[in-house]
């Protein structure tokens, strides 16, 4: 689907010129981030993403929640910002990071775009276990 045609024809680019309006759709649907191989995602992470979802196949939100989910995304636990790294030893840091298996853990879809983007921004877990006690270790109930 050409969304910029869509969009066109909605009138959300109506003064604008059709290439200009594709133009300013992908930009709105990347967020602004630099494109993947940019932010360390190449031949050798797409290799290492599909052996590490062939061997952990279940989703770990999921799990934790009681139910079984396909994971299709290998999400890093401490998220590496390779493509906001600016000096030698951040880059360093950020693809050890990005390349460190025990920094991964496969993710559904769900839960690696919403669950997990809502939980970096705020600072902590959200969900509760099957019980219905609250994931993250630091809510007030799980302190004792």
């Amino acid at each position: 689907m050409n969304f910029a045609c869509c969009a066109f024809a909605a009138g959300f680019f109506a003064d604008v010129p059709l290439i200009a309006a594709a133009g300013a759709m992908n930009q709105f649907s990347t967020m602004g981030r630099k494109p993947a191989r940019a932010r360390g995602y190449d031949g050798r992470w797409e290799r290492a993403r599909a052996q590490f979802l062939a061997e952990h196949p279940w989703c770990v939100r999921c799990a934790e929640q009681g139910t079984r989910t396909a994971a299709t995304v290998v999400d890093h636990i401490i998220p590496h910002r390779y493509g906001q790294a600016r000096t030698p030893e951040e880059k360093a840091t950020a693809l050890r990071l990005l390349r460190d298996p025990d920094n991964w853990q496969g993710l559904c879809a769900t839960h690696h775009s919403s669950t997990k983007q809502r939980e970096e921004r705020s600072g902590g877990r959200c969900g509760t276990t099957v019980d219905g006690r609250p994931i993250d270790p630091s809510h007030p109930w799980n302190r004792r």
